[in-house]
């Protein structure tokens, strides 16, 4: 994931997750320091997502897996 990525954008790049499902994910994910999260204060509310550094630690392995598999 390069930038940084709205809700919505990640539900078109996983078309087959629910929006329950991805949330959870992303808060499971932000819990363990791999992204980030932006909360602007405006309305209506916007979030944004990205990729910490210690998330882009995992790149490399992710690559091996997505080959292997």
């Amino acid at each position: 994931m390069c930038g940084t990525k709205r809700t919505s954008e990640l539900e078109r790049l996983i078309p087959d997750i629910s929006q329950k499902v991805l949330i959870q994910q992303l808060r499971e994910l932000e819990r363990d320091r791999i992204v980030g999260r932006i909360n602007y204060n405006q309305m209506p509310p916007k979030v944004e997502y990205y990729v910490t550094e210690y998330g882009k630690t995992a790149n490399e392995i992710i690559d091996v897996m997505c080959s292997w598999g």
